[in-house]
């Protein structure tokens, strides 16, 4: 029970941080987490692929970033990105890379607009996020405990050794 309060807590402050720059700065925000299960969410493995994610969303916003901020929370690393770009635009594409990246089914990337309103997946016309393990709802098999942490972890793992392995095959 502890855990989930600290937990709660801790995308309590998220919201808040995220309505504070949204405010002063007025711009699309994006927040990007790794969806790693448990208690240890500040890891090598999450680590490397909010890194990974960074370069990727980097190159695609490319002189559109007004500001990022990296940040080691509860919730394990997170990066935030001030925008100048329409929020629904910018959520069509972060759907994009989480349906068809490599790494987007173990990420979560959250598009609020300039009055700090989260744009989901429907609204601009898409299906819930899908599975890694079983390509059901993403949100029915969280809730349901579908899946071990150990399985959603192992699955995790391979996911981001496959990537690192065909993507430095491909650079060297």
């Amino acid at each position: 029970m502890k855990e989930k309060r600290t937990m709660a807590d801790s995308e309590g402050k998220r919201h808040v941080f995220q309505e504070e720059i949204i405010k002063k700065y007025k711009k699309t925000l994006i927040a990007i987490k790794v969806d790693y299960p448990g208690n240890n969410k500040d890891n090598y493995l999450t680590k490397n692929i909010i890194g990974c994610v960074d370069n990727i969303l980097t190159d695609i916003f490319k002189d559109k970033v007004y500001l990022k901020i990296f940040r080691i929370t509860e919730e394990g690393p997170i990066i935030t990105i001030l925008l100048n770009l329409d929020s629904y635009e910018v959520k069509k594409t972060c759907i994009e890379i989480e349906d068809k990246h490599a790494l987007g089914g173990i990420i979560d990337i959250e598009v609020y607009d300039l009055n700090g309103k989260i744009i989901d997946r429907q609204s601009v016309g898409y299906e819930e996020k899908r599975c890694i393990i079983c390509g059901e709802s993403a949100s029915k098999c969280k809730k349901l405990n579908s899946h071990s942490i150990s399985e959603i972890l192992e699955n995790m793992k391979h996911i981001y050794t496959e990537y690192i392995g065909k993507h430095f095959n491909e650079v060297y």
